[in-house]
């Protein structure tokens, strides 16, 4: 990777301090997690690195699900972008209501070859199945010509 000496520490203590990861000792062994800070500046990357979005705003809404805000694209064009937020501490019932938690994990077991559907365990990979989910949702009703936001990415 082309680091100096100390360079992966330096780097990894710096997403510590900014909050990005967090650091887990509870599995027996030194452990980073990335936090929902750390995927939404992943995502603001990305999203930049498109040329679809050229710079955030303020927060419009915060709900039980999501935190939405504005922001801009380069030709200055107002859009909004919607951050899903499962597994806050008042919505921890989504692994009982909704569908999209029980997704096509399929797990083999080698000794009596049976398939089984094994969940996932994430709250971010959750909120990225919430956030694919209603955007087909939402492309499909734009196709349809209801009167829906327009879907970007």
């Amino acid at each position: 990777a082309s680091l100096r000496h100390g360079g992966t520490h330096k780097i990894i203590s710096s997403l510590l301090r900014d909050k990005l990861l967090s650091h887990d000792r509870s599995c027996g062994y030194d452990g980073y997690r990335l936090t929902n800070s750390g995927y939404d500046i992943l995502a603001l990357h990305t999203l930049k690195s498109r040329g679809i979005i050229a710079a955030l705003g303020d927060r419009i809404g915060t709900g039980k699900e999501s935190d939405v805000y504005l922001a801009a694209n380069s030709e200055g064009k107002q859009i909004v972008l919607k951050f899903h937020r499962l597994g806050r501490t008042s919505f921890r019932d989504v692994k009982k209501k909704r569908d999209y938690f029980m997704v096509n994990a399929v797990s083999k077991n080698k000794k009596h070859g049976t398939m089984y559907k094994s969940q996932p365990n994430s709250w971010l990979f959750l909120s990225r199945m919430s956030a694919l989910k209603e955007f087909a949702f939402m492309k499909a009703l734009n196709g349809a010509d209801y009167p829906t936001p327009s879907p970007i990415a």
